[in-house]
């Protein structure tokens, strides 16, 4: 006597022998859902509708655009869930174009580190171009019938020409004296437009006579000769300023004709040394590295200095910046720690000549300049994507590459952080990331840029695909091996499918254009391959639970964070019209539904074998099964091969004549395949065999299933 009992239904485990499987392992699971140790079906896959949109149609763009009830056939493209900043009941699609077919890299979107960003950015890279930046609102940029080719460059250049500083002390350094007053001490009268005098300055008259006086006397005493300013008093709309040492109160008047001027006049210890430096800024304010220092320039602290360069706007903007709006000019000061640059002023941008004047002191100065070292990301950095505290990260064949903090645009060289292979995916978990590449992979941890660290692992891991395959679990880091599929944390390094799955099998199994997600504490691998299911993996203390998905293959699959809904590109749905377009994976069942569609489900035991010949006549199937709704399952019991014989069904029941009617899979044969809408035990043929399998194929939900070879047994159970 003997009694077969499922009640805890899991995966496949290839790894293992059919016979020594444990008890609730399959060894086909295909479309499974497996709740609370239920077999059950996912909901069948819905075409994802569209928000309406009014920025342009399905015309297929160089770059990208965003994606509208038109839009019924994606042939290619990255998607993004883009949900506007305050404004998250008003999300879009997004459709980024990926790299040309052939090559091994894949577009990355990231969103806005910056909080409250205004310009409501998006970020992505692929591998054969440059990383660009969107603000979402800006249709000409983001959105509608014009390309995003035209979106800007992430990053801002650094000017390649240095400034051209020319100080201007003839406009400022002397004035037209109106009178010389006879007193003593000597006291002058200028413009009181002339506020470039100080106190303490050093000055000289300078008198010239009319050319037909032969011998002029007028104001002799001071004609020429240099004094210190004593003080200066406004008079009217203008200024008296008195000279120390000078006495005019016996001098001649000027002759007729005659014109003075009061001027500066400056000794080395007045002259200061400066030099300039201006950087680029862009619409969303974003600062560039400086450009090369000018001259020196040796000028008086007081004395305004015109700053010229040239702008090339065509060049800027052949090499993808196209959103530079302004330049920000820069002096050097010197003091304890050193020589630095601190902000003049910022003035709008024009293509050619430009010219600014600094006329500032030291004390108006505004700040050092921060962006000595925000160089732009490499040409071909991909893998773009956010780590914690505001600081974005990327990859460029070996070297890890990081922001500066909240500074999207910032990619300093010194943050730079290389491994011994080159690099094929990384994700984030907690505060570190783990960096997948083709040999062992690496730890990430730090909370800065400047103290990154990446430790190598002891995993002999190398990383396949294309980066596509590399996905945070929130608490570590998935990717797929030659072994299986990885699993690196803190304190974890292994390869989760060791034990229910080998190489060769895994290999089978894997695509190398596959695109994983998390999503509902599974890793789901979506293949574009006909001959490569979709796989669904799902960790289970030491192991992994297994299932395949034969009926979805797709693309790009994303997870609306807002709704924890599933979503991807569907390429070929079985038994479907859905090609090409948005649907949603296990959909979620809206206010107004009560129950959904079922995809079937495929799930076959392990080979159960028996101590000796036994006849199973008897099976019992719990679950939520209802013959007026058609709600059941086929039930199917396979033997093992034993050559031509009889099977005499039981009464109202169909039974397979193995040589005949019977589909052998592995030397297997179907004795009994029947549909089961009810929970009362059932008879089958009866048939003597020592090894038996049990599949069912349908989408209600079984909580158990029985094979006894008698209704005691059943009972008993």
């Amino acid at each position: 006597m003997a009694v077969v009992r499922i009640d805890n239904f899991t995966g496949i485990m290839p790894a293992v022998a059919p016979r020594k499987l444990p008890g609730n392992a399959a060894t086909i699971a295909e479309g499974c859902r497996f709740e609370s140790g239920d077999l059950a079906a996912y909901r069948a896959v819905n075409r994802a509708p569209l928000e309406s949109s009014t920025h342009g149609s399905a015309a297929s763009q160089p770059v990208g655009r965003e994606l509208g009830p038109a839009d019924t056939s994606i042939n290619s493209g990255r998607l993004f869930r883009h949900v506007p900043m305050g404004a998250p009941d008003r999300p879009s699609w997004l459709l980024l174009a990926e790299s040309p077919s052939g090559t091994r890299a894949m577009t990355h979107v990231a969103p806005t580190p910056v909080a409250g960003d205004t310009h409501d950015r998006i970020y992505w890279s692929r591998s054969d171009s440059y990383p660009r930046v969107c603000s979402a609102p800006n249709q000409a940029k983001v959105r509608g019938s014009q390309p995003l080719a035209t979106a800007p460059r992430l990053g801002v250049p650094r000017p390649a020409t240095k400034p051209a500083p020319t100080a201007n002390t003839s406009i400022v350094s002397q004035a037209s004296i109106i009178t010389i007053n006879k007193t003593n001490p000597a006291t002058v009268v200028v413009p009181g437009t002339s506020t470039f005098f100080k106190v303490g300055q050093r000055v000289r008259v300078e008198i010239t006579y009319p050319s037909g006086v032969n011998d002029p006397v007028g104001m002799k005493s001071v004609a020429g000769k240099e004094f210190i300013i004593g003080s200066i008093t406004p008079a009217s709309n203008n200024l008296t300023i008195q000279l120390r040492g000078a006495d005019t109160s016996r001098d001649e008047n000027l002759e007729p004709g005659s014109t003075a001027l009061l001027r500066r006049v400056f000794s080395d210890s007045d002259l200061l040394s400066r030099s300039y430096v201006y950087t680029f800024v862009t619409t969303f304010g974003e600062e560039g590295m400086p450009s090369p220092p000018s001259d020196i320039i040796d000028v008086a602290d007081d004395i305004p200095v015109t700053v010229t360069f040239t702008y090339n706007q065509q060049a800027t903007v052949g090499d993808g910046y196209t959103n530079i709006a302004s330049f920000r000019l820069y002096r050097s000061e010197t003091g304890q720690t050193g020589t630095e640059y601190f902000l003049v002023r910022e003035q709008g941008i024009a293509n050619g000549v430009n010219t600014t004047v600094d006329d500032k002191s030291a004390v108006e100065l505004g700040e050092l300049c921060p962006s000595t070292e925000w160089a732009p990301p490499p040409i071909g950095m991909r893998g773009i994507g956010l780590m914690p505290n505001g600081i974005m990260a990327g990859f460029k064949d070996n070297a890890m590459l990081f922001s500066e903090p909240y500074q999207p645009h910032a990619w300093p060289d010194r943050y730079r952080r290389t491994t011994d292979r080159p690099i094929v995916g990384w994700a984030v978990f907690g505060q570190s990331a783990v960096v997948a590449t083709q040999g062992r992979p690496y730890l990430v941890t730090g909370s800065d840029p400047a103290s990154m660290s990446l430790q190598q692992l002891t995993l002999e891991a190398p990383c396949l695909g294309n980066g596509g395959g590399v996905v945070s679990t929130g608490g570590g880091v998935m990717f797929p091996t030659q072994d299986g599929l990885a699993y690196v944390s803190g304190g974890e390094q292994r390869i989760l499918t060791q034990r229910q799955i080998e190489k060769d099998q895994w290999i089978a199994l894997w695509e190398n254009g596959m695109e994983a997600v998390w999503w509902d504490g599974r890793y789901i691998a979506f293949s574009t391959n006909t001959n490569k299911p979709t796989l669904c993996i799902r960790p289970m203390g030491e192991g992994v639970e297994i299932v395949t998905l034969p009926g979805i293959r797709g693309r790009s699959p994303v997870r609306d964070t807002l709704t924890d809904r599933l979503f991807f590109i569907g390429t070929q749905l079985t038994n479907t019209n859905i090609f090409n377009t948005i649907c949603e994976f296990d959909p979620q069942l809206d206010a107004s539904q009560v129950s959904a569609q079922r995809t079937n489900y495929r799930w076959r035991s392990k080979l159960f074998s028996l101590p000796k010949e036994e006849s199973m006549s008897v099976m019992e199937v719990a679950g939520d099964l209802d013959l007026s709704l058609s709600r059941g399952v086929t039930v199917s019991v396979l033997t093992p091969t034993r050559g031509s014989r009889s099977v005499t069904p039981a009464p109202g029941q169909t039974a397979v004549t193995p040589n005949q009617q019977a589909w052998t899979t592995n030397q297997m044969e179907v004795v009994f395949s029947q549909f089961i809408a009810d929970i009362d035990p059932f008879r089958l043929p009866p048939i003597h065999a020592r090894e038996w399998y049990i599949e069912l194929n349908g989408s209600a939900r079984i909580e158990s299933v029985t094979l006894a070879s008698s209704m005691d047994e059943i009972r008993s159970v």
